[in-house]
């Protein structure tokens, strides 16, 4: 029996030992080794971490299809759990990297207890402190009107005062209620689980950028698409893209506007032409007859001197009326040449709405004006009866006698009345003149007496200071 011992430590023994044993002593690392090696430092790491509240990130391992619990790999000695009621609202796959919430580092199993949930509760909070930080503006989603704003929900609730509310919707807060705006976090206390967040701020905010792009891209004479939102007596402003440009009421139709809500209503969507743009001012003129047929391109060939038309009245002014001749076209006829008589004011004559026929005097379609004459509307109409009577006593006079035994028809049975009527207008008009007269007379024998008690009186302090 060979009682020769080996001494590991001999190179000479150790040189003469099979290669498996060699290999196999080499494979067998040191506790020293092992301490100092990386898997062995991750999994201290792995270990440290796992207190109570610690926010992870972790592969997953496994996902049971039945249970809905994931096995969570987050560098710990055995993989973490996360139930079904911790996964949250998310669809998560094997092989997904994740966020976990320790809920506690060691169950019974030895397993870390996990909560994507959790993880993810404190993910939002994190985004809404970086948006606070960096002013990045959320949408938000307005739940309830409560007093003094709104309540918006970021994920977590937060409260918008009603004077972070923007100024178009201040007014009436609950309409927001359900809708999706614009917020920039101002406010955030983590421990009282509060933020405050302004619509106003981002509100502005995006409005500013949209007038920028806005005015960088309006050019003059272009046609463009807007939205009606406030309605004015003199005109309508519009947002176009942005920006709000003035539309007046004269350049709403061709035909006299009485107001503006008559042509547009407040949300209506209409094509408007931009007719100048201010740019040092921020002003935007804009035209909505522009884009209809202008009737007075063809009012010179529909419109001649002399021709007989009939309008409406529109309008009076003090000193003559408008007459729409038609949807777009309107003409004045000066108080001048509203009657053969005398009038102070148009009303005398004529009424909003009335129906009347007129002679075009004049045409003038480069300054968009056509002149009417009633008066001579009306002697023209007296000619034409007149002739039409003539005409008739001449047919009767011809005609000879008939069945009924009038005979020939005579200039007083058609012009009789007119010719009574006549003489009574004219002597009206001389006991009116004659009474003016009168009165005129009396008032001057009035003014002569008074006259002439003023004359003795001087003449009687004229003898007093002669006599002392």
């Amino acid at each position: 029996m060979d009682n020769t011992q080996t001494n590991p430590t001999d190179p000479a023994q150790a040189a003469n030992e099979p290669a498996t044993d060699q290999s196999r002593r080499t494979r067998q690392p040191s506790m020293a080794q092992i301490m100092e090696s990386d898997e062995f430092s991750a999994y201290l790491s792995g270990a440290e971490n796992l207190t109570r509240n610690a926010l992870l990130k972790g592969i997953v391992a496994h996902v049971d299809e039945n249970t809905g619990v994931l096995l969570v790999d987050v560098g710990a000695k055995s993989e973490g759990i996360v139930a079904k009621n911790e996964v949250g609202d998310d669809v998560v796959k094997t092989g997904d990297e994740i966020e976990v919430v320790v809920l506690q580092s060691e169950n019974e199993d030895g397993h870390p207890v996990l909560s994507k949930r959790r993880a993810d509760f404190e993910r939002l909070w994190r985004s809404i402190v970086e948006a606070r930080d960096s002013k990045v503006h959320l949408e938000a989603t307005v739940t309830r009107e409560v007093k003094g704003g709104l309540i918006v929900d970021l994920g977590v609730s937060a409260f918008i005062p009603a004077s972070h509310v923007s100024s178009r919707s201040r007014a009436n807060l609950g309409h927001l209620v359900g809708k999706t705006i614009p917020v920039q976090v101002i406010e955030v206390d983590r421990k009282k689980d509060k933020v405050i967040a302004s619509h106003r701020l981002a509100a502005d905010a995006e409005r500013h950028e949209r007038e920028e792009e806005a005015w960088g891209s309006l050019e003059k004479d272009t046609t463009v698409e807007g939205i009606v939102r406030r309605i004015t007596d003199f005109g309508a402003f519009v947002d176009i893209g942005g920006v709000d440009g003035l539309l007046h009421v004269r350049e709403m139709a061709w035909n006299r506007v009485e107001h503006p809500s008559h042509v547009v209503k407040k949300g209506q969507k209409l094509q408007v032409l931009v007719l100048d743009i201010d740019r040092e001012n921020k002003k935007i003129a804009l035209g909505l007859k522009q884009l209809q047929s202008d009737p007075w391109k063809k009012a010179a060939a529909a419109y001649k001197t002399g021709q007989t038309v009939t309008g409406k009245v529109t309008h009076i002014a003090p000193s003559c009326a408008f007459i729409e001749l038609e949807e777009g076209i309107e003409a004045i006829i000066p108080i001048s040449e509203m009657s053969e008589e005398r009038i102070k004011t148009p009303e005398e004559v004529l009424t909003v709405g009335q129906e009347v026929e007129a002679r075009v005097k004049q045409v003038q379609p480069g300054q968009r004006k056509i002149t009417l004459s009633l008066r001579a509307a009306v002697r023209d109409k007296e000619r034409r009866e007149t002739r039409d009577a003539i005409r008739e006593v001449n047919q009767r006079a011809t005609g000879g006698s008939g069945s009924d035994g009038g005979g020939a028809l005579k200039l007083g049975d058609i012009f009789g009345a007119q010719l009574r009527e006549a003489r009574e207008r004219t002597k009206e008009r001389k006991k009116t003149r004659d009474e003016a007269r009168s009165r005129a007379q009396q008032l001057a024998e009035e003014e002569e007496s008074d006259w002439d008690g003023d004359t003795d009186v001087v003449d009687v302090d004229v003898q007093e200071d002669d006599e002392s």
